[in-house]
């Protein structure tokens, strides 16, 4: 997190891809819903039935890389 915060992508990504992904994506959600707020839009509410596994496999794939990698 700290090679993150430093502006070091490059770092970040090859110490941990999972959390770099998962700022961008938060980043990304904050940005549009201040834009909704200001700009009064009709909020986008996207219908996925199965994002819990997709949110389950990144996860999964997060870690095996970070065991093959040795960062844990």
């Amino acid at each position: 997190m700290s090679a993150l915060l430093t502006g070091n992508i490059s770092a970040a990504i090859a110490y941990n891809p999972g959390v770099v992904v998962a700022v961008a994506f938060l980043l990304a959600i904050n940005v549009y819903a201040v834009a909704v707020l200001v700009f009064r839009l009709s909020p986008w509410r996207p219908y996925f039935p199965r994002w819990r596994w997709g949110v389950f496999v990144a996860v999964l794939l997060n870690w095996v890389y970070l065991l093959l990698a040795g960062t844990v």
